[in-house]
């Protein structure tokens, strides 16, 4: 095609020689290849998305699963520590 040229006094010169360009290409190619591929894509996006929800779905499992185990290590990294006593065991008030 024309519009790929290196030279660009050999690219079209303006927007009305790009759209012939452009026309002259979609008339030469089978329609049928076009209607496959539309196909094709509409079958590969539903499979794209499965493929983010299952995705998703494992993050959001590992990530309860690592949350739980941890659980007992990060209370006691966390934990508040006991307000001492006002009046110590065995002292009289």
């Amino acid at each position: 095609m024309r519009a790929l040229n290196e030279d660009p006094a050999m690219r079209p010169q303006t927007i009305r020689e790009f759209r012939d360009a452009v026309q002259a290409v979609r008339e030469r190619v089978d329609p049928s290849l076009i209607a496959n591929r539309t196909d094709w894509h509409h079958q590969n996006r539903w499979r794209r998305r499965f493929e983010m929800a299952l995705a998703l779905a494992v993050a959001v499992l590992l990530g309860m699963m690592i949350a739980w185990y941890t659980r007992p290590v990060l209370e006691k990294m966390f934990e508040t520590p006991k307000p001492a006593a006002l009046f110590p065991a065995g002292a009289e008030h």
